[in-house]
């Protein structure tokens, strides 16, 4: 006898249902297989925490001209440092109708760098073709001002009797006559201060920077006359762009020191090689501490800021190509062998996920320090004798392990 569609059906659908609840109270079982268990996998993995200390592999300290356009201009002469200042008075009117009767050029100090009672002198010289704060370094001066003695439009010499005093030199009317000439300042590029052979002293001098305020600004004095002989006034200008550039030869003479010099600047290169370290591992911690140098560094009493910053260097070769976003050090002492201290913990990470690129880490002063001043911080690297005064870094970091 033939069973009907309908209830081979049927069967079908209870045999399936007894399956369905043997199979449902077979995975309910109080004692799960390693099998079919959800959490077999995780339990398998384990978490570790490990923790190395690595000595550099490599450091080296270059030299860089770079723009300063800080808030504090250097000028002066001081052992091998050598700092010119550069200004230019903008907004000036056209004033083609007047006789320049005097002009001065005022400059409020507030730094030195030296010995403070030594001489101090400068001569100011025209400046012949445009400039940037932004752009203008040491090794880009030549052909912008001549310094023959013909050319010499300005000088100043004696000593400076208090630190935040003004300094005025007088200038050249017919150098100033003509910045009057004109609206569109083809005449006018300003001038650029150099050190007189006997100076022994590097003075600070405001800047033209928006938190120094106007009242602290170079001026210029103006006093003129219309030319009929009628009317004779003063006028004072306070507004354009300034900068210095600075220079010292041969600074990192000793191999064994990373040097961050101010206001030229040095910097140094250090490196780590972290290849052993697993890609996947999650950085915790990574503290890089740098012995300092008491003997070799020079720091001024007006110094703020001793702080210096470790950035990611993101090419091979070109050393001002760096992650702006730099780590600022911790300062434990500025005595002898006192220690500066970096947290890395993004360095690291980066570049344990990208091995190929671990350039290193660019040292410098911080920007507060290295364009306004001459600042010098001096580290051990990793060839000192010293073993305890070598760069050190320590990692720790998670890893999975099976």
């Amino acid at each position: 006898m033939k069973m009907s569609r309908r209830y081979r059906s049927e069967g079908n659908a209870l045999i399936a249902s007894v399956l369905f609840v043997a199979l449902s109270m077979f995975g309910c079982s109080d004692e799960p297989s390693v099998l079919n268990s959800v959490g077999t996998q995780m339990l398998l993995t384990k978490i570790e925490v490990k923790t190395d200390t690595l000595g550099a592999s490599g450091s080296s300290t270059l030299k860089q001209y770079v723009p300063m356009e800080g808030r504090t201009n250097l000028l002066g002469k001081s052992g091998e440092y050598n700092a010119y200042m550069l200004v230019q008075f903008s907004s000036l009117p056209n004033r083609d109708t007047v006789v320049v009767l005097s002009a001065s050029i005022g400059l409020r100090g507030v730094t030195w760098f030296g010995d403070s009672a030594a001489p101090f002198g400068f001569n100011a010289y025209e400046i012949s073709h445009a400039w940037g704060a932004s752009t203008i370094t040491w090794d880009s001066l030549t052909g912008l001002y001549n310094s023959d003695p013909g050319s010499l439009r300005g000088s100043f010499s004696g000593t400076v009797a208090h630190d935040t005093e003004w300094v005025s030199m007088n200038l050249d009317t017919a150098m100033v006559r003509r910045w009057l000439q004109t609206a569109t300042h083809t005449n006018n590029y300003g001038c650029i201060l150099l050190p007189t052979p006997n100076a022994n002293v590097v003075r600070g001098f405001h800047a033209f920077y928006f938190e120094n305020g106007d009242t602290l600004y170079p001026r210029l004095t103006v006093i003129a006359r219309n030319l009929a002989g009628t009317v004779t006034d003063t006028s004072v200008y306070k507004f354009g762009q300034d900068t210095f550039v600075g220079n010292v030869e041969n600074l990192n003479s000793n191999p064994e020191l990373m040097y961050a010099q101010a206001g030229v600047s040095y910097r140094s290169t250090l490196k780590f090689d972290v290849s052993h370290i697993p890609r996947g591992a999650i950085i915790n911690q990574a503290q890089l501490t740098l012995v300092y140098d008491q003997a070799s560094s020079r720091l001024n009493r007006f110094t703020a800021d001793t702080a210096v910053a470790a950035h990611t260097l993101l090419n091979a070769t070109d050393y001002t190509i760096f992650e702006l976003q730099g780590t600022r050090s911790t300062v434990d002492s500025l005595a002898s062998s006192g220690k500066f201290r970096f947290d890395l913990r993004r360095q690291v990470q980066y570049w344990i996920r990208n091995a190929s690129v671990n350039y290193g880490l660019l040292l410098r002063p911080s920007n507060a320090n290295e364009f306004s001043s001459f600042d010098l911080l001096t580290f051990f690297n990793q060839s000192t004798q010293d073993a305890t005064k070598r760069p050190q870094l320590i990692v720790k970091y998670t890893v999975e392990s099976y």
